[in-house]
């Protein structure tokens, strides 16, 4: 059993379980109790990243781009170190047409140790920007 942030005991398989739960729930439709799991979960691991970006990937799956960013800012700001989250965070900056901001986020992603997924989803970002995917096409 681990002791999360010395307060709460929680098994590690709690917290996959939570996370697999709020997956089913978003395959489901079912976005909003999805949120919720995500939320509950984040007060539970309150320095980790991960909560609140999947929170973030669910809310940007449903095209809520500003609470998606403020989710991915979140977990940018409790984990600064995980590529994962600067990945994603830049990810709905560029669908944002905040391009700058998100290719920083994204090089931020591919310069940080380990995770390579995460540094390889970084790079086909950039990549895809630079071959013109985000912007804005006028209907």
């Amino acid at each position: 059993m681990t002791t999360l942030e010395g307060l709460v005991p929680v098994q590690q398989r709690t917290v996959a379980l939570m996370l697999e739960a709020g997956q089913l729930l978003s395959q489901m439709g079912r976005f909003k109790q999805a949120v919720d799991v995500m939320d509950g979960l984040g007060h539970l691991l309150p320095s980790s990243g991960i909560p609140p970006m999947f929170r973030g990937n669910l809310l940007f799956a449903q095209g809520r781009l500003g609470p998606a960013e403020a989710a991915h800012r979140e977990a940018v700001e409790r984990a600064p170190d995980q590529a994962a989250c600067w990945a994603h965070l830049g990810e709905v900056l560029l669908w944002s047409g905040q391009e700058e901001e998100g290719i920083q986020a994204c090089e931020k992603a591919i310069t940080l140790p380990g995770d390579p997924d995460a540094k390889r989803f970084a790079t086909h970002l950039v990549e895809a920007q630079k071959l013109g995917c985000f912007e804005k096409v006028d209907s």
